[in-house]
Formats: structure tokens, C-alpha cells, sequence
């Protein structure tokens, strides 16, 4: 964990690369200092890793598949007609906005998720008054609370396949988290300095 953190913030690798070099001085220990691995159990890890990546390239592939379908359908640019007709009111707008976010975050990628709700609800949500950083936190919450809900939830299914437990099980014992992380969104949505403190100290200037 320090090797990864401290190479991401110190800017010398990226996420991924950093997880490479974490992999590298796992394997130097335990076959070097620990000696508690050895070929085979290194072939069987190998395997479930393969298993587990398999999983999540194909609810990838899912999700380009819907993204996709969505952008041919112009559903995007359907729903943000719909949410101007419906309502001006922004406390229901942004209610709004948070279903749909969600409901496709549990059916999307994350970042097809970003890719294409940004330039269809940042303009929307800033005429009813809400910030471009308050909006990026809005969807991130959304994006990860999709990660972890089915159909799709990959995090959830990695998870779920490297502890060996079914969905069902899972979703039973988090559904408090669940609960915790509605009320936070709401916190976030609907009170703009909760989001912007933090940035605004940072920079020393107001930020929305």
C-alpha cells in the first residue's frame, strides 16, 4: 500500500504501474525473504487472477455494448429534454438527476458513465445552480455506488469472486452501507459547502 500510494502521489508512476511494482516486490518477498511461495501455488494465483480479469472484461464489454446502443438510440440527449420539460424546480432536478446517474452507473463502465453524462447533465445542473466541482462529486458518488449495485456492479463481482461468496450474500450484509452512502449523497447534492470546503481552502478562493 505505501508502494502504491507513495508512487502515485509522488507522481512517479501511474495507477496502474504502480500496481505493477507492488506485484514485483510481493513475489520478491514471498519467494526471497518469506519463502512461502513456490511455482505451483504462483500458477494457481495466476489462474484465479485469470478468472477474476475475465469476469470484469466481459461486464465491460456488457457495458460498451449498452453505451454504445444508448449514443446510436440518442437517448442521452432524449433524457435531458425530458428533465427540461418536466420540471424547473432544482431540488427535483437534481433528485432526478441522481436516479438516472445511478441507474446507469449499475449498468455501465464507470468511465463510459463520465464519457457521456458530463457534457449532457454539467450544463444542465449548473443553469439550476449547482457547481462543476459539487456536480464532478455528485457523479463520482453515483458512478461508485453503481460500481457495487447489480446487474452489472463490477466491483462488487470482483469482490464476490475473490472472497468466493455469491451477490445475494453480500448484498444482505452491505445494505446498511447502502443506506449510508444514499445519505451522503443527499448531503452532497443539496449542500454545496460540504463538497467545496475542502477545494476552497486548498486554493484559497471560493469554489463551486
Amino acid at each position: 500500500m505505501a508502494i502504491i500510494l507513495g508512487c502515485i502521489i509522488g507522481g512517479v508512476t501511474t495507477a496502474t504501474e504502480a500496481a505493477g511494482i507492488a506485484v514485483c516486490y510481493s513475489l520478491a518477498l514471498t519467494f526471497l525473504v518469506y519463502r512461502t511461495m513456490n511455482w505451483k501455488k504462483l500458477m494457481m494465483a495466476c489462474s484465479k487472477a485469470a478468472k477474476t480479469t475475465g469476469i470484469v472484461l466481459l461486464l465491460i464489454g456488457v457495458s460498451n455494448i449498452l453505451q454504445w446502443q444508448m449514443a446510436y438510440l440518442e437517448l442521452p440527449d432524449l433524457t435531458a429534454k425530458l428533465l427540461l420539460s418536466a420540471t424547473d424546480n432544482p431540488l427535483i432536478m437534481f433528485a432526478l438527476i441522481n436516479i438516472i446517474l445511478f441507474a446507469l452507473g449499475t449498468f455501465m463502465d464507470m468511465a463510459a458513465t463520465i464519457l457521456i453524462c458530463t457534457p449532457l447533465f454539467l450544463p444542465l445542473a449548473m443553469q439550476m445552480g449547482m457547481g462543476p466541482v459539487q456536480f464532478g462529486m455528485v457523479l463520482l458518488l453515483n458512478c461508485a455506488l453503481g460500481l457495487n449495485t447489480p446487474p452489472v456492479g463490477t466491483v462488487q463481482f470482483i469482490g464476490c469472486a475473490i472472497g468466493g461468496v455469491s451477490v445475494g450474500q453480500v448484498m444482505r450484509t452491505i445494505l446498511p452501507f447502502y443506506m449510508a452512502l444514499f445519505v451522503a449523497m443527499a448531503v452532497v447534492t443539496y449542500v454545496p459547502g460540504f463538497s467545496t470546503w475542502l477545494p476552497s481552502l486548498i486554493t484559497g478562493h471560493p469554489v463551486m
